[in-house]
Order: structure tokens, then sequence, then C-alpha cells
């Protein structure tokens, strides 16, 4: 899921770094990750895992760094599949 997630912020947010060059656990908000890009990384994780993610269930802290996004992202996934 990680892999998704840099793939996701790469096409969907504005960094002030390559993504690619940061580690799973760097603070996106430092690498200029803001509130308009967390609400394209929500719309491209909805579109490519193709879920709709309820308005609450991703918080501030899920979008900390690029392994917090794929844990939740790994978390929302499953509660799909387990509907």
């Amino acid at each position: 899921m990680e892999s998704v997630v840099r793939e996701i912020l790469h096409d969907c947010a504005v960094l002030a770094v390559p993504v690619e060059g940061l580690s799973p656990l760097a603070e996106l908000a430092a690498a200029g990750l803001t509130a308009e890009g967390r609400r394209a990384v929500l719309g491209g994780l909805e579109q490519r895992l193709r879920l709709s993610v309820p308005r609450g269930a991703l918080a501030r802290k899920d979008f900390r760094s690029i392994a917090s996004l794929a844990a939740a992202a790994e978390a929302l996934r499953g509660h799909r599949l387990a509907a």
C-alpha cells in the first residue's frame, strides 16, 4: 500500500520535496502537504482504491506520514471488503 500512497502523493499533491526521497515516517506537513493537498490525496485514494471514504473516517493524523496514510488506507480497504 505504501507504493500506492507514494503514487497518489506524486500525482495529487504538491510537495516541496520529491515523494521518492521521503522516508515512510517523514512528516508530510513538513514536506509541504497542505489542507488542499490532503483533500486531493483523499480523492486520489477514493479513485485508486475504488471506495468512498465517509466524512470523518480519516483524521489529520492519518496524513502525518506515508506509513500512517498507508495504514489508514489498508484499514479502509479492509473495512470495505468486510462489509
